[in-house]
């Protein structure tokens, strides 16, 4: 195991044959070694709550010690799935790193807690990323009231958008539910999909995809949709 600092969070390895992983080393604990020893086992009897279960992830919330934890696991849907994947940077670990890169520009996204992957030799078996439970409505819930669907809460949501704006990086799937609108104001969840980009042109061609794929969430509502589409209009006209 070795441990290094990284934006101020001290970070332990996990790297022999069987895993590979990345922790904040201030959550070691009984029940985060339990994880690592068995991850399936810890999502099937130590999770109290399933958000999530198809063939691409299961999600479940759980106790990790005193924390309130959120363990996703990404699944092989198949042999030559797996395979595939095997060539690849996990999910889980690009989630981890873009929940870290998220944190140190103070955009809001739950805390990572551990990214790891199962493996059998080279192969990579399964992938698991375990972040801080985060209390809140989604945003499609969250805004189908219309008492919520406030100037304040749409420049929060768009303040979002701002901030991704100008570090240069697009989420991918900017779907309403991978808003949490928390207490301290919406959290943005699912990163495994998220960017950061060095080209001019292909940051901006992202980011209007993640407006538009933003928008299409309130077909149903077009006075809310004509708020966030004004407002993220003047982003990046």
């Amino acid at each position: 195991m070795k441990t290094t600092v990284h934006g101020g969070a001290d970070i332990s390895t996990i790297h022999d044959l069987r895993r590979h992983g990345s922790y904040q080393t201030r959550y070691c604990n009984p029940a985060l070694q339990r994880f690592v020893a068995n991850p399936d086992r810890f999502l099937e009897q130590e999770c109290g709550r399933i958000l999530k279960q198809d063939n691409s992830s299961t999600v479940g919330v759980c106790a990790l010690a005193e924390w309130r934890v959120v363990v996703k696991r990404y699944n092989i849907r198949s042999i030559t799935h797996g395979f595939k994947q095997a060539l690849r940077r996990s999910r889980a670990e690009i989630s981890w790193h873009n929940a870290m890169l998220l944190r140190q520009h103070n955009i809001a996204t739950p805390e990572p807690i551990i990214a790891l992957e199962v493996r059998r030799g080279v192969l990579r078996r399964q992938a698991f990323f375990v972040s801080e439970y985060v209390e809140g409505a989604l945003g499609t819930e969250f805004f189908a009231i219309a008492d919520n669907a406030t100037e304040a809460h749409i420049d929060r949501v768009v303040g979002v958008f701002k901030e991704l704006y100008r570090h240069r990086i697009s989420h991918g799937d900017m779907k309403a539910t991978n808003f949490i609108m928390a207490s301290g104001g919406p959290v943005l969840i699912d990163l495994d999909a998220m960017r950061q980009h060095r080209s001019t042109h292909v940051h901006r061609y992202r980011f209007h995809r993640d407006k538009r794929r933003f928008l299409r969430n309130w077909s149903d509502n077009v006075v809310l949709q004509e708020q966030f589409a004004q407002r993220l209009e003047s982003i990046d006209g």
